[in-house]
């Protein structure tokens, strides 16, 4: 599937698309770290939705900045998805200045098309309480060379790292569900700092 751009629509086909730039609203250091306390106001990077449960879900993010750590809280509810709500579109899709997120602990899964093409991601740090990672979640990140779980391996939806071809996965020992290579791609143990 190499030079396909998929992105997986609600009825879970993948589908062409027009990568589009994130545009920021706001400009703040090089390292982001968005939580309610900080200089950064959410609202103006970070788009949401509420959830029934009373968590929110990080719906959109339109900032700028390269180094993302999400909070985990927002308005004083738990982080629990890194989404897709706004139709195909993935909260950080065609966000091409992001190089490294870290998900806050609370988050459960990452959506469709969460990450889809973007192209300058290194790095991403998953908590341990994320169980699923859905269609199309890191597609077309060409330059991601590492993920790190802080948990068990998550379930995995389809096409989740296609052309992402350089990943490895990393995991801490004591967590299970974890096989080298994981679903293709290279997965070793590391050891957190």
């Amino acid at each position: 599937r190499r030079g396909a751009h998929p992105s997986v629509g609600r009825s879970g086909e993948c589908r062409r698309h027009h990568r589009r730039p994130c545009r920021g609203v706001l400009k703040i250091a090089k390292k982001s770290v968005l939580h309610e306390n900080s200089p950064l106001n959410c609202k103006n990077d970070l788009r949401i939705t509420e959830n029934e449960d009373g968590t929110v879900t990080i719906s959109r993010y339109i900032g700028t900045e390269a180094d993302i750590v999400i909070p985990s809280q927002i308005g004083g509810k738990t982080v629990s998805a890194i989404g897709n709500v706004t139709g195909t579109t993935g909260a950080f899709e065609g966000c091409t200045s992001i190089t490294a997120v870290v998900i806050p602990d609370g988050v459960t899964e990452i959506q469709d098309n969460a990450f889809y093409g973007c192209t300058s991601l290194e790095t991403v740090t998953i908590p341990s309480g994320v169980t699923l990672l859905r269609n199309c979640a890191f597609c077309d990140c060409p330059n991601l060379r590492a993920v790190y779980f802080k948990g068990d391996a998550p379930q995995q939806a389809n096409y989740v790292f296609d052309s992402t071809e350089n990943v490895t996965m990393y995991y801490q020992d004591g967590t299970s569900g974890w096989e080298n290579p994981w679903h293709g791609r290279p997965a070793e143990v590391y050891i957190p700092e």
